[in-house]
């Protein structure tokens, strides 16, 4: 794992798999890049097997559409930290 909750395509994958994650993550836009990074946010989604995860490339942009698309559980802290730190 990296720092700030940063994951890889492996680790997410490893990760969902386990019985901890039990398939609760869902990784947004999976096809950008093999080695591109992620991280996990909360979704206002659950069911029996608990809260549900969408993992986001660090490199993608945060937009309202996208927290009411993926029903986000996002403050406007976290989407400026996300936003400001991808590279330009």
């Amino acid at each position: 794992m990296m720092s700030d909750n940063i994951y890889s395509m492996t680790e997410l994958n490893i990760m969902n798999c386990s019985r901890t994650w039990n398939n609760c993550i869902k990784i947004h836009n999976p096809n950008v890049s093999a080695f591109s990074n992620y991280k996990l946010y909360a979704t206002g989604d659950a069911d029996v097997n608990g809260r549900k995860y969408v993992a986001i490339n660090i490199n993608e942009f945060i937009t309202l559409g996208l927290i009411d698309t993926l029903n986000l559980w996002v403050d406007q802290n976290e989407i400026n930290s996300h936003n400001n730190n991808i590279k330009k």
